[in-house]
């Protein structure tokens, strides 16, 4: 699988993301490498990880990305899109993801 035809599912999957439902993404060899998303009735809300120990570098990625940063408290990185969404918004959201995972957790393959 590529990465451009894993986003392309992450948009399907996006789309029937219902209310309470969660979707975890993580890496096989590194359990602190991962994106995870909650359906919410007007919304999905997704994280990336904060635990992984990031470098400037990896941090820049992510905030470029448009991930919003974690606190003391919520470390994880942090990003909500509004339900239902047009098919770009669908499609820049799964496109973060992969930013997180490919350019910032240094995920060699989706599949």
């Amino acid at each position: 699988m590529t990465w451009q035809s894993f986003a392309d599912r992450l948009v399907s999957t996006f789309r029937g993301l219902s209310a309470r439902s969660l979707l975890i993404i993580s890496a096989r060899e590194d359990e602190l490498r991962y994106v995870q998303f909650a359906g919410e009735n007007d919304r999905i809300y997704a994280e990336a990880s904060g635990a992984y120990p990031h470098t400037s570098k990896s941090a820049g990625v992510l905030a470029s990305a448009g991930w919003t940063p974690g606190t003391n408290l919520a470390p994880n990185w942090s990003s909500t899109l509004r339900v239902p969404a047009l098919t770009a918004e669908y499609t820049a959201f799964a496109g973060m993801s992969v930013l997180a995972l490919r350019d910032s957790f240094d995920v060699t393959s989706p599949g």
